[in-house]
C-alpha cells in the first residue's frame, strides 16, 4: 500500500471535474497546513489567507444556478486558502481543486 499522504499524479487530460469545482494552478508553493491554520486564526496574519492563481480547467457540464459560467481557463483569481485538494500533473505541475464559491476575486476583466 502506498503513502496515504502522497499527492495524486494524473495527466491533465484525465482530470474531470464535477459541477461546482474549478482546477486552479497556484503560482509558488502552497502549504495546506499553513492555510488551514490561517483560516482558524492560529498565529498567522489575516491578510495572507487569499492565494493568487489562474484557472486551468472548469467542468464541461454547467449546473444551473452556479458561478461556473463566470470563469474561463486563464482567468487570474484569488482563492481562499486551505480548501483546495492538491493534484500533481505528470510533468510535476501542481494544481488544486477548489469549489467555485472559494474563489474570492476574478481579476480578469470582460467587456
Amino acid at each position: 500500500m502506498g503513502n496515504v499522504n502522497q499527492i495524486p499524479r494524473l495527466p491533465i487530460d484525465n482530470i474531470f471535474l464535477t459541477p461546482g469545482n474549478v482546477l486552479i494552478h497556484v503560482e509558488g508553493k502552497f502549504s495546506k497546513q499553513r492555510a488551514q491554520a490561517m483560516e482558524k486564526g492560529e498565529g498567522y496574519n489575516r491578510y495572507y489567507n487569499l492565494i493568487r492563481g489562474s484557472v486551468a480547467r472548469v467542468p464541461v457540464v454547467y449546473q444551473g444556478g452556479g458561478l461556473i459560467g463566470n470563469f474561463n481557463p486563464g482567468d487570474q483569481v484569488w482563492v481562499r486558502g486551505g480548501k483546495g485538494f492538491p493534484i500533481k500533473d505528470v510533468d510535476g505541475t501542481r494544481y488544486y481543486v477548489f469549489h467555485e464559491w472559494d474563489i474570492a476575486v476574478n481579476l480578469t476583466q470582460r467587456r
